[in-house]
């Protein structure tokens, strides 16, 4: 069964996409605090091949990467007074430009075989709703407070843990942005 090819595109399809797009969402966040910091463009380049790696890479990432994204958005805009404002507007908007414009021509290739209507081989059970209220309705939103709750002393950082719950619980339970 290991050499299967069943096995090996379960393996590539779930697990190897998905530690790319970890390793490539920890470089850039790593490059993006870096530009932050310094200012240079040789890190705004990074973040932005990156970014542009996890949109290619894994599409669940890149959903989270753009969640987090937003929520340090506001906090830099609101919270973090000592960067210069170009350094703001560098890591805000033009890093995340970036990464699109880098993508969009691979995008475009890809663009008929998603018109075509691409269908999950997987079967929607519904059985499984017990496991998917626990995890999206209890678990994810326990830890969102959590979160807010740990990093609350700090107003940046509460700001950042609220936007994230509120996005947990949107995404998670109504599920109001999915139609």
């Amino acid at each position: 069964a290991a050499f299967s090819a069943g096995m090996w595109t379960a393996l590539l399809d779930a697990h190897y996409t998905a530690v790319l797009g970890l390793l490539f969402l920890t470089a850039f966040v790593t490059a993006q605090m870096r530009y932050m910091r310094t200012g240079r463009a040789s890190d705004m380049r990074a973040a932005i091949v990156l970014a542009a790696a996890v949109l290619m890479t894994h599409a669940d990432t890149a959903v989270i990467l753009a969640l987090a994204m937003l929520a340090f958005a506001i906090v830099w805009w609101i919270g973090w007074r000592s960067h210069p404002r170009l350094r703001l507007v560098g890591a805000t908007l033009a890093i995340p430009a970036g990464a699109v414009l880098a993508v969009a021509p691979w995008a475009a290739t890809l663009w008929p075989l998603i018109a075509a209507g691409i269908r999950s081989p997987y079967t929607v059970d519904p059985s499984h709703w017990r496991l998917m209220v626990l995890y999206h309705a209890v678990v994810w939103p326990l830890a969102a407070v959590a979160g807010v709750l740990v990093w609350g002393r700090r107003r940046a950082w509460a700001i950042a843990m609220a936007v994230w719950f509120a996005l947990v619980i949107e995404l998670s339970v109504p599920g109001g942005m999915d139609r």
